[in-house]
């Protein structure tokens, strides 16, 4: 660091000297420090994460969830001649948006999460898997309910490229 003092170095950032995102970052660890805020992230994630996974039991679908409580990830399998993965979760995604979720996947539940909120993320995701489970069971065509274009992974090509460059 010495270096930098008395300008033998030129040093220039773009927020070198911004400290609101400082500032917001100790307000917020003091949060977590003096309240039960992470207490209640472990308590409606974990209901959550658990509901999950049970639905897509109940409902035989090709879907599985990792991660943990605070970071899940929903996987999407694909049937060959039926249903890509993509079009699964594009559906997934359109159909808890339709019960006024917005949602992704990764999903990640917030501090600020109660039992209710957790009821009724949960209720649309029962009413998403009824959806996928016409599809992936009753063999009903993808195009018959998917309102939307097919949404693909982003970072699939970034990989592809990485892997082909070695």
């Amino acid at each position: 660091m010495q270096a930098f003092d008395g300008g033998r170095v030129f040093l220039s950032t773009t927020f070198g000297g911004e400290t609101t995102a400082l500032a917001a970052c100790k307000a917020t660890l003091d949060v977590l420090d003096t309240t039960d805020a992470l207490t209640q992230l472990a308590q409606c994630g974990m209901k959550l994460g658990c509901a999950l996974s049970a639905l897509f039991t109940i409902h035989d679908l090709p879907m599985r969830l990792r991660g943990n409580y605070a970071r899940m990830v929903i996987d999407f399998d694909g049937i060959p001649g039926l249903v890509s993965a993509d079009e699964l979760r594009t559906l997934w995604l359109q159909e808890l948006v339709k019960h006024d979720v917005l949602a992704s996947v990764p999903l990640f539940p917030m501090t600020c999460y109660t039992a209710g909120i957790v009821e009724e993320v949960l209720s649309a995701a029962d009413a998403a898997c009824g959806v996928l489970a016409q599809v992936v069971h009753e063999q009903r065509p993808i195009g018959d309910v998917l309102e939307c274009p097919v949404i693909t992974d982003v970072f699939r090509q970034r990989y592809a490229a990485e892997e082909e460059r070695g």
